[in-house]
């Protein structure tokens, strides 16, 4: 009797998460409400079933006249105060379409920022889930996260039997939404502050951060996977542009050494209010600054892509 009912229970829950899987599917979404100047007041914070903020990859299958673009770094790339259509990633995915578009491609760009997470977590990442996408190329802006964290040799982060549960279980997201609901603090209203997290000052934080950069780079060009590193710029002098200068010239290097693209973006960034709302996060001015900068050499890289095709279909 226990079986029979263990068994009816087992085929309801499997019933219901199908069900929900195909019909009603949820994902991370949240307004964020913010008096930060530079920025838009009310923000829908949205990321679909891959953890991506995009409006164009929605599926793991890509039509033949498709160009991927996965966009990997910090807040940066994720832009959590923006709504999607203000982020840079998708500003640049707009001036691509107006080129590429009219010589028969689309391009699908998706942005993967994560606050918490190093060089070497994303390397973790890339090597479990990005060639299921099966990305034309990617655009990679790192390095603050390697200076602010305190651990840039982490392998990957805990997550919680909730936070796990809910990654897999579209039930276990309604439950922990529902959950939320009673139990969570009206929204703040968030506003812009000084500081941050303190630099670190080990001396081989930026050597764990180049072996990281070159790890992730080389495993991008075994995979046959067009490359663009952004140097991360600064909105502000002393101690962080010194610190940050260290790291940008690492990942510059590493690039080099397997003939990917660099971008040094702070000389195309003005360090004022207008383009940064604190000391490296972008205003929405700034992200159409940053746009317009990464565009030129994405393009570049894009017909790259193009020819590589068009020699493997000889």
């Amino acid at each position: 009797m226990v079986r029979i009912i263990l068994s009816l229970l087992l085929v309801v829950f499997l019933g219901t998460e199908t069900a929900l899987r195909l019909f009603f599917p949820v994902y991370e979404k949240k307004l964020v409400i913010q008096s930060i100047p530079g920025l838009n007041h009310e923000v829908k914070y949205e990321r679909n079933q891959y953890g991506f903020r995009t409006r164009s990859l929605n599926t793991k299958k890509k039509h033949l006249n498709t160009i991927r673009i996965i966009s990997l770094g910090s807040s940066t790339t994720d832009q959590p105060y923006q709504n999607i259509e203000d982020m840079w990633s998708m500003l640049l995915e707009n001036k691509l379409n107006d080129e590429f578009g009219k010589l028969g491609y689309k391009i699908e760009l998706a942005a993967r920022g994560r606050e918490a997470e190093t060089v070497r977590e994303r390397l973790k990442w890339a090597r479990e889930q990005l060639l299921d996408l099966r990305p034309d190329m990617v655009i990679l802006l790192e390095g603050i996260n390697d200076l602010r964290l305190k651990d840039s040799s982490r392998s990957g982060l805990s997550l919680s039997w909730m936070e796990t549960c809910e990654r897999l279980s579209q039930l276990c997201h309604r439950i922990h939404a529902v959950k939320k609901m009673f139990t969570d603090p009206p929204l703040p209203v968030l506003s812009l502050t000084n500081g941050g997290l303190p630099l670190r000052q080990e001396p081989d934080r930026v050597a764990q951060f180049s072996e990281g950069i070159g790890d992730l780079l080389r495993y991008l060009a075994t995979n046959n996977i067009e490359t663009v590193v952004i140097g991360q710029p600064t909105g502000s002098g002393g101690p962080l542009e010194k610190e940050l200068m260290l790291y940008n010239d690492a990942q510059k290097a590493q690039a080099l050494s397997v003939q990917a693209t660099y971008l040094p973006l702070d000389k195309f960034i003005p360090k004022t209010p207008q383009y940064f709302f604190d000391e490296y996060n972008f205003t929405d001015k700034g992200s159409h600054a940053v746009a317009s900068a990464v565009y030129p050499v994405v393009a570049q890289a894009i017909h790259r892509v193009i020819r590589k095709r068009a020699l493997a279909s000889n």
